[in-house]
C-alpha cells in the first residue's frame, strides 16, 4: 500500500517544473523531500493531491489512480498554507468541520494535541497569529489519523521549543506504523533526525531516491548564502515572495551589463564618447555642455573610457529594469511568487539577494568577540581602569599612592597611568600664565605711568602752594609737618581712587556678568570681587601715591619760607 508516481511530468509554459518523476511513498515511514526553492516540491505535492493536473505519467493512491477519485484522495491529508475555512469559524468548529471529511479525525487527541500547544481554541482561526496558525495546521494534520499526511513547510513561524514538539509527535503518530509521513522542508537540519527515507529533487527531477542512512553516509554539511537565501525566502508570504521576483527580474546580472555595454560602445569613436559624455554631464550638473568642453577633451583615453561605460552600464540597467517591471506588472502576487517557486535562481541571483535583499542576520565573529565589542569584562583582569576623584587633593593624593607603590614594585607589576586632568590643567594653565604675564606686564606699565604723574601733579601742587608753605612755616611748622601735609593729600588722593576703582568694578561686574552667562549658558560662571582683595587693591593705590608723593613732599618741606612768603 502506497501512494506511487509514475513517469509524471508538468510544465507551465516553457517552463518545466517536474520531469519524468518516477516515486513512492508508503511502508509508514517518514519520508523527507527536499531540495533548494524552486524543485519542483510544491508542485509534485499538489499532483498527488489533484490540486494540479499532471501534463503526462500516473498517479495511484493504494493501486487506485488518484485524479477523479474522492475514495482514493481521501486517504491524503496535506497541510496547506492557504486558510480555507469561513471567517467566522472558530478553531473548535474548524476541528469539527474537518472531522466530518475525514471520519477518522481523532477529536480528543486533537484537544489534547492543542493544550499541548496552548492553542486557544474559542478564537476565530482568522485571528490567529502566525506561529498560532501553523500551530492549527499542525493540530489538523497530526488529528486526521489520514493513511498519508503530507507536512509542506511545516514549521514556519514556530520557536523553537515548538518545533520540537512537533518532531515529538510526529514521531510518536508514526512510530505506530499505520500513517506515512511526507515532510516537505527547507529545515534540512533539523529534519535529519526524523526522516527514515530522503527523496532529493533539482530542477523538477530526483537525483536521489534512498533511505536515509544511506545518505547519511555520503553526506556532508552545506552552507553559505544559497541555504540562508533559501530559508529567507522559505518565510516570507506570497507577497514577500512576488516582491523579491520582481526585484531581481528587474536586476540585470553583470555579464549581461558588461555584453550590452562593450556592444554599444564596440563602434564609437573617441569623438561620439565626449559627445556622449558632455550631454550627460550637462544634464546631470545643469550647466552649458560648451562649458565642460575643455575639461572632457583634457581626460586620456582610459579615464574616458571608465566615465562613458559608468554612464551606459547604469542607463542599460535602467532600461532592462523598466522593461521588466512593465512585463511582470500585468502578473497578479501570486503567479509572481509561483514564478520564483518555479523558476528558481541563478548564482548571481542567489548573491544578489544573499548581499542585497536579506537583512543581517549572521555574524562570524566569536562569542568572546562579541562580548568585547558589547563592552564585557572580567573584573579579575581588566585592561584599564578609571579613577574619578571628586576634588583636586584626591586627585594630587591618588596619584601620590599609585607613585609610593611604584616605587617598591617591580618593573612589570608597576601601573602605568596617565592624569587627564593634570594633562588638561597643564595646557589650560600654561595659556592663563602666557595671558597673566602679559596682562601684569600692561598693569606694571600702567602703574608706572600712573606714579609719574601723581608725582607732577603734587610736585606742581608744591609749586602752586608756595605761599601757604611760607605761612605754615611762619606760624612755626617745621620740615616734617609741611612733608607730612603733601604724603597726607597724596593718601587720600590714593584711598579715594582705590574706591572709585572698586566701586566701578562691582558696577561693571553686573551687565559683564549677565552678558557672560547669557553667551555662555552657564550660571555659576561669574566675576566676583572678594573683599579682602578690594581692601589689598585700596591699599597698594594708596601706597603708590604715598611713593609718588615723597619727592614733591620733600621739595616743599625745604623751601625757604621768608623766599616762599616774598614770592606773591
Amino acid at each position: 500500500m502506497a501512494i506511487e508516481l509514475k513517469n509524471v511530468s508538468k510544465s507551465f509554459g516553457g517552463v518545466h517544473a517536474l520531469s519524468d518523476v518516477s516515486l513512492s511513498f508508503g511502508g509508514g515511514k517518514i519520508y523527507g523531500l527536499l531540495g533548494p526553492n524552486g524543485a519542483g516540491k510544491t508542485t509534485l505535492l499538489n499532483i498527488i493531491t489533484n490540486r494540479l493536473y499532471a501534463d503526462c505519467g500516473e498517479v495511484l493512491i493504494d493501486g487506485e489512480s488518484a485524479p477523479g477519485r474522492d475514495r482514493a484522495l481521501g486517504k491524503v491529508y496535506m497541510m496547506a498554507e492557504a486558510n480555507l475555512f469561513p471567517d467566522s469559524m472558530k478553531v473548535e468548529g474548524a476541528l469539527k468541520l474537518t472531522q466530518s471529511f475525514y471520519p477518522g479525525f481523532d477529536m480528543d487527541y486533537a484537544m489534547s494535541v492543542a493544550q499541548k500547544f496552548a492553542l486557544p481554541v474559542k478564537k476565530k482561526v482568522k485571528a490567529l497569529s502566525t506561529g498560532y496558525a501553523s500551530i492549527f495546521r499542525l493540530t489538523l494534520a497530526l488529528s486526521s489519523n489520514a493513511p498519508y499526511v503530507i507536512y509542506d513547510e511545516p514549521v514556519l513561524g514556530l520557536d523553537a521549543q515548538h518545533r520540537d514538539l512537533f518532531y515529538r509527535l510526529l514521531m510518536e503518530k508514526c512510530a505506530e506504523g499505520e500513517q506515512t509521513a511526507i515532510l516537505s522542508t527547507h529545515l534540512i537540519q533539523e529534519a535529519a533526525n526524523l526522516i527514515s527515507h530522503a527523496v532529493i529533487i533539482k530542477k523538477g527531477r530526483i537525483i536521489r531516491d534512498a533511505p536515509a542512512e544511506e545518505l547519511s553516509g555520503a553526506a556532508y554539511t552545506v552552507s553559505g548564502p544559497a541555504v540562508r537565501v533559501d530559508e529567507y525566502i522559505a518565510g516570507l508570504d506570497t507577497a514577500g515572495q512576488a516582491e523579491l521576483y520582481t526585484e531581481i527580474s528587474s536586476t540585470p546580472s553583470d555579464d549581461y551589463l558588461d555584453a550590452a555595454v562593450e556592444q554599444s560602445l564596440s563602434e564609437l569613436t573617441r569623438e561620439d564618447i565626449e559627445g556622449m559624455m558632455l550631454e550627460g554631464y550637462a544634464e546631470e550638473m545643469g550647466v552649458d555642455a560648451d562649458s565642460l568642453r575643455d575639461y572632457v577633451a583634457q581626460m586620456d583615453d582610459e579615464t574616458l573610457m571608465s566615465y562613458v561605460e559608468d554612464m551606459a552600464r547604469e542607463s542599460v540597467a535602467q532600461q532592462y529594469s523598466e522593461a521588466a517591471q512593465q512585463q511582470l506588472s500585468a502578473l497578479s502576487q501570486q503567479q509572481l511568487a509561483a514564478a520564483l517557486a518555479i523558476n528558481g535562481l541563478s548564482d548571481w541571483q542567489y548573491e544578489y539577494v544573499y548581499e542585497n535583499l536579506m537583512p543581517a542576520r549572521y555574524s562570524e565573529s566569536t562569542y568572546e568577540q562579541n562580548l568585547e565589542t558589547l563592552g564585557y569584562i572580567d573584573i579579575a583582569s581588566p585592561d584599564s581602569i578609571n579613577l574619578y576623584a571628586s576634588t583636586f587633593a584626591d586627585k594630587d593624593e591618588i596619584a601620590r599612592i599609585i607613585d609610593e607603590y611604584n616605587t617598591s614594585a617591580d618593573e612589570e607589576q608597576q601601573i602605568s597611568y596617565t592624569d587627564y586632568v593634570a594633562i588638561l590643567m597643564s595646557s589650560i594653565s600654561t595659556i592663563i600664565n602666557a595671558i597673566s604675564y602679559v596682562l601684569i606686564a600692561f598693569v606694571a606699565i600702567s602703574l608706572v605711568v600712573s606714579s609719574i604723574m601723581i608725582g607732577i601733579i603734587t610736585y606742581i601742587s608744591v609749586l602752586e602752594r608756595t605761599k601757604e608753605i611760607g605761612i605754615l612755616r611762619a606760624i612755626g611748622a617745621s620740615k616734617r609737618d609741611i612733608s607730612n601735609v603733601f604724603n597726607a593729600e597724596t593718601l587720600i588722593e590714593g584711598l579715594t581712587a582705590g574706591l572709585i576703582g572698586i566701586g566701578l568694578t562691582l558696577l561693571l561686574n553686573i551687565p559683564i556678568n549677565a552678558i557672560v552667562q547669557h553667551l555662555t549658558g552657564i550660571e555659576s560662571l561669574k566675576a566676583i570681587l572678594p573683599a579682602a582683595g578690594a581692601v589689598i587693591l585700596v591699599v597698594i593705590s594708596m601706597f603708590l601715591t604715598f611713593i609718588a608723593g615723597l619727592i614733591p613732599s620733600r621739595f616743599a618741606a625745604k623751601r625757604d619760607p621768608v623766599e616762599a612768603l616774598r614770592t606773591e
